[in-house]
């Protein structure tokens, strides 16, 4: 199995889907985010998966899961994905960034 190197903003994502799905439904929130982890750890294994289409950020890839959108990178040198963020199909991928990956 790749690595996987999840960014502040995506381990924060992934908190709040939880904490949304859940005030309705615990249990389809750990299952939602248990769907979101294997499709990393999938990534992480065939990063070539998602498409790439961010042309201000040419390394940067999307996968589709359910109405989410992982949002990462493949990782130079070793087998694995930068995850960088997670959320909505709904939302636009363009203000997710600011001014920069990282933070």
């Amino acid at each position: 199995m790749g690595k996987i190197v999840r960014s502040a903003k995506a381990k924060r994502d992934l908190v709040d889907i939880y904490k949304y799905i859940a005030v309705d439904n615990p249990r389809a929130a750990r299952r939602m985010i248990e769907k979101l982890n294997e499709a990393a750890h999938l990534l992480s294994d065939a990063p070539e998966m998602g498409t790439g289409r961010f042309p201000s950020y040419p390394t940067v890839r999307g996968f589709p899961v359910d109405r989410y959108i992982l949002l990462y990178e493949p990782l130079e040198g070793e087998r694995g994905i930068r995850l960088i963020r997670v959320f909505h199909g709904a939302r636009s991928w363009q203000t997710l960034f600011g001014d920069d990956q990282d933070a």
